[in-house]
């Protein structure tokens, strides 16, 4: 597949090239505002993808285009995305960002807006711990504090809190919850005047954690 793709590629145009790699950047199936939005930036016609690379998408009756194969993709994801496609893809997700936390904050990454990202990357790991996946939320986390400290953030208490009690919250998910997790939990909600609030988050966990242990 690779040589295949790549010469396919190399032998478009710039903004079928931006657009397919933003496409890819967005999903296996490109469609409704979205599809608009990345024709729209690049200069080109709805049905254009479609018609330029046959043997790589195919398109339903709504001309919304798809790769014809996973490795399609990945070989685009891997040798075409620049910042260009990346900012194409995120103008297109926030057309309508509810409930693409994740995929807004990795694009933001990827399109090198690091002013953006760290709240956006707060926001997609609270995403990821709400559907049952913590460990990825960690990950998320991980990359938000590192963007902080190159951007010269990472010692402000404001920044620290929420990063601090999301933490506090995956630990307990994944029944690490100790004391000092609890405190981590108490001492971020302070940060944010919510000392009541993080009393009584930190005696239901503590009631949780006992109740667990049969205590």
């Amino acid at each position: 597949w690779s040589p295949r793709v790549s010469d396919r590629l190399l032998a478009s145009s710039p903004p079928l090239r931006t657009a397919l790699a933003a496409m890819a950047l967005l999903g296996e199936r490109l469609d409704g505002p979205r599809l608009r939005a990345v024709v729209e930036a690049v200069g080109i016609a709805v049905d254009a993808l479609p018609a330029a690379f046959p043997d790589l998408l195919s398109a339903d009756l709504e001309r919304a285009p798809a790769f014809l194969h996973p490795a399609v993709r990945a070989i685009v994801l891997d040798l075409f995305v620049d910042l260009m496609a990346a900012e194409v893809a995120v103008a297109a997700v926030e057309l309508h960002p509810e409930g693409c936390e994740v995929l807004r904050a990795q694009l933001l990454v990827r399109a090198g807006r690091m002013f953006e990202a760290p709240p956006a990357l707060l926001d997609a790991a609270w995403r990821l711990l709400e559907d049952g996946d913590p460990d990825e939320a960690l990950a998320l986390l991980d990359r938000r504090a590192e963007i902080l400290a190159a951007l010269g953030r990472d010692a402000s208490g404001a920044e620290q809190a929420p990063d601090a009690l999301l933490r506090a919250r995956i630990a307990h998910e994944q029944g690490r919850t100790d004391a000092g997790t609890l405190l981590a939990i108490a001492s971020a909600l302070a940060e944010r005047h919510e000392a009541w609030v993080a009393l009584g988050e930190s005696l239901l966990w503590r009631a949780e954690s006992l109740e667990a242990s049969g205590d």
